[in-house]
């Protein structure tokens, strides 16, 4: 079975990380400029959450970068993805 598509989407996904990442804030600041406005705590600590999903998007942004950086003398197989400790950070980061 052949084969012959091509597997990198680095670039793109890296841009797509780079949104979620600035849609999140601006809508961190919406809720909190709405929240403080109305006062209502519940947009506030929505605000919050969505904050916090921005922090986890940029920490698999970086875990990315940090994944994709070549072989050296002191990681001789390269900076290997460790996906699950990845996941792991952010579901910690959550709670």
């Amino acid at each position: 079975m052949a084969h012959n598509h091509a597997h990198n989407n680095d670039d793109k996904s890296k841009c797509q990380l780079s949104v979620a990442v600035f849609i999140n804030v601006l809508l961190t600041i919406a809720q909190v400029v709405g929240g403080v406005v109305s006062g209502s705590l519940s947009l506030i600590a929505d605000a919050l959450h969505n904050l916090s999903d921005a922090a986890a998007i940029f920490i698999a942004l970086v875990a990315r970068k940090i994944g994709n950086k070549p072989a050296n003398n002191s990681y001789h197989f390269g900076y290997i993805p460790k996906p699950p400790q990845d996941g792991l950070d952010i579901n910690a980061q959550k709670y």
